[in-house]
């Protein structure tokens, strides 16, 4: 195999400039990938960037998304090459494509240029296919385009032809959708109208095709829902659809993370089937539980879903019990969550006593202030506890005394420094 490299990468020293970027997308094809690889290939970028045209220079930031690499110098380099070669030379819709696309999958964005690119999208839209509309549309959400009624108008132009995309780019489509029609944007009567519109022909295609769409395109359609309640006009329809996705969600071969997120998006659809969630979910949980992967910001998240769930079966204790375990030795790593912990511990009746000790030693050894929220909520949690705690009521009061000595001082401060500026 290095034999076969060496062989390949000699040929750089031979060949001609323009010859350069195709040699390296040749490269990445066939897996020459590695840190060192992508290094060489930037060098070589770099040394004869002046003389790549925008052909070039489309190839090669194609080929650098393809493994991702990561390099911000390199993608403004050739950002500002594409830019600059604007001038002298128009885009083709295909070139236009290309760029984005890259872009997306990089996750970088060079306003300026991604705004010029859009405006030959949308002058060539009749000419574009579904399925390279759905890619601009994916890639454009991902960089946080800011047009949305141009968005909108593109999405209900993909819509049209959905039977014409595979089972990925409907996800990337409805995922799109979801970041698109946001519900902070429900003031907008055209965006709105818009969004009712391709949620009425997504969720058809979404049920038809969850039997044979993978389990993570299943999630991303879960996800994405969850996203659009505020677009669905049919709650009979919606449970439809979730009864067909979740039926073919086999949690067994999803992520820790990823399962975590289809209870948040189960929760927040408001979508009741036990069967699922006590039976699939939860044992799946479980079983991909770690000691490294449970945190103290997932168990939040678990805490939350399980804390309005109702009626709990036996998994489902046995899994709040070793999230309030868990949580009550780790939550003092991350101080700015002691208020929502204690909130959660609050809202789901559990036994304080544990975190109400470990607050006590975590403000013994670290004298730290806490805020009037969550002294509220520990002291909520106080109320409810069988036990004493006299010690930790001084402590905390120590601690509103420390944080309004410190806030006068810095006020203090500020003033001293403001009569300074004055005379």
């Amino acid at each position: 195999m290095k034999t076969i490299k060496n062989q390949i990468f000699n040929n750089f020293k031979n060949i001609s400039p323009s010859e350069i970027p195709f040699l390296i997308k040749k490269c990445i094809y066939q897996g020459f990938t590695f840190p060192d690889d992508l290094k060489f290939f930037s060098e070589k970028t770099y040394q004869y960037i002046d003389e790549f045209k925008l052909l070039h220079i489309t190839s090669l930031l194609h080929s650098f998304s393809i493994p991702i690499y990561r390099n911000f110098q390199l993608f403004t380099t050739l950002s500002n090459r594409i830019r600059n070669q604007l001038k002298v030379e128009s885009p083709s819709v295909e070139q236009s494509i290309k760029i984005i696309n890259s872009c997306g999958r990089l996750h970088y964005s060079d306003s300026e240029l991604i705004e010029t690119l859009v405006g030959i999208v949308k002058a060539n839209i009749e000419t574009i296919t579904t399925k390279n509309l759905v890619s601009i549309l994916h890639s454009l959400t991902k960089l946080r385009f800011p047009d949305v009624e141009l968005l909108s108008s593109l999405s209900l132009v993909a819509a049209k032809g959905l039977e014409e995309i595979s089972d990925v780019a409907l996800a990337n489509l409805t995922i799109a959708t979801s970041k698109i029609h946001r519900s902070e944007f429900t003031g907008n009567a055209e965006l709105l109208e818009n969004g009712r519109k391709l949620m009425s022909q997504l969720l058809p295609e979404i049920k038809s095709r969850s039997s044979t769409s993978s389990p993570l395109d299943n999630l991303r359609h879960v996800i994405a829902l969850s996203n659009m309640k505020h677009l669905i006009t049919s709650e009979l329809d919606l449970k439809e659809c979730l009864d067909k996705l979740l039926r073919f969600i086999n949690c067994s071969v999803l992520y820790y993370e990823h399962l975590i997120l289809l209870f948040e998006c189960v929760k927040t659809l408001n979508y009741t089937n036990e069967d699922f969630v006590f039976d699939n979910l939860v044992p799946s949980l479980l079983n991909k539980r770690t000691e490294h992967n449970a945190t103290a910001e997932f168990d939040l998240r678990l805490l939350k879903c399980l804390s309005g769930t109702g009626n709990l079966s036996r998994s489902s204790e046995f899994l709040l019990d070793q999230v309030l375990e868990n949580l009550s030795k780790k939550i003092w790593r991350h101080p700015k969550l002691i208020k929502h912990a204690f909130n959660l511990v609050n809202t789901t009746e559990a036994d304080p006593t544990p975190f109400l000790k470990g607050l006590q030693e975590y403000l013994e050894r670290s004298n730290k202030q806490l805020d009037s929220g969550a002294t509220a909520e520990i002291k909520s949690s106080m109320q409810r506890s069988k036990e004493e705690w006299n010690k930790l009521e001084l402590l905390i009061e120590s601690s509103i005394t420390l944080k309004q000595l410190v806030t006068r001082r810095n006020e203090h401060s500020v003033a001293r420094t403001n009569k300074q500026k004055v005379n």
